[in-house]
């Protein structure tokens, strides 16, 4: 089956901007049952400065730079894909538990098991907090099937946190938004991997943060169970902009903008994705 996606990012800014750097992952990776046929990526107005490279993940990175003064930036990504069939596997067994996941986190077998574990190392902006390891212990037993317990954290995360635009910023600290209870995608997602970071043994449940564009932009973590820990399961979890086929068929899209004006623009944007089958057959989409 082949799929043609058009992935389009809509940017409106208060003021012309007179310099934009900008980062898209827009480009699906070849892998599993997909292949690339083919990948456009148009911009508007034409960037000055345009290169591309691979990151330590290997998402395609694309990398360019308006330089004349604009008040609208489009990124347009057109893209064909041929999807494979599935191949149908019955599970031997359910989902890991939390303390298989922890073992298989501290001594990896496998390279992306290994580059996993960087998604379970702190940062600035999501620290180890003992309240957020106390919150996690609730839901996160050793014995517990790792896919019902993150399942859980979400749902007490979506129970207990309010959506408030007004209450954060982009760089509130996490301390100050799991004590205030309130904010938006991002403070959420910053939570539940606070959670997971700040429980003993941190490895235990491994989630990294995935970005796709709606009416502005919406952030969600994604959690990874290793396959290998149960024999014939596919026990990864993912979330992707184009879930069309319940796969990953897009990479993680995000376009990420650095501005330079003469005053903080308002920003503002959309984005729409489409996409159309064909058959093997006669090309006809449906």
């Amino acid at each position: 089956m082949r799929l043609q996606v058009r992935h389009r990012t809509t940017y409106h800014y208060s003021e012309p901007v007179t310099l934009g750097h900008t980062e898209a992952r827009l480009m699906p990776p070849d892998r599993g049952r997909q292949r690339r046929l083919s990948f456009d990526l148009q911009v508007f107005p034409t960037p000055k400065v345009c290169h591309s490279r691979e990151d330590a993940f290997g998402n395609a990175v694309t990398r360019f730079s308006v330089e004349t003064p604009h008040e609208e930036l489009v990124v347009e990504a057109h893209s064909l894909m041929e999807i494979a069939p599935a191949e149908v596997e019955l599970p031997l067994a359910g989902p890991p538990t939390v303390a298989e996941v922890q073992k298989a986190f501290r001594d990896p077998q496998t390279e992306a098991q290994r580059l996993h574990r960087l998604f379970c190392l702190p940062s600035a902006y999501v620290p180890q907090l003992p309240e957020l390891r106390d919150y996690g212990l609730e839901s996160f037993h050793p014995q517990r099937d790792v896919v019902a317990a993150t399942k859980e954290l979400m749902e007490r995360i979506h129970d207990d946190f309010q959506y408030d635009p007004t209450a954060t910023e982009v760089a509130t600290p996490l301390r100050e938004v799991f004590e205030g209870r309130r904010g938006v995608c991002q403070d959420f997602a910053h939570c539940a991997l606070g959670v997971t970071i700040s429980l003993p043994r941190c490895e235990g449940n491994l989630m990294s943060v995935s970005g796709a564009f709606r009416c502005s932009c919406s952030i969600w973590p994604s959690s990874v169970a290793p396959s290998t820990l149960r024999p014939r399961m596919r026990s990864e979890i993912a979330c992707s902009a184009c879930d069309l086929l319940r796969e990953s068929v897009m990479p993680c899209a995000s376009v990420a903008a650095v501005l330079m004006t003469l005053t903080p623009p308002t920003i503002d944007g959309e984005c729409v994705v489409s996409a159309r089958f064909f058959t093997p057959s006669d090309g006809a989409a449906r």
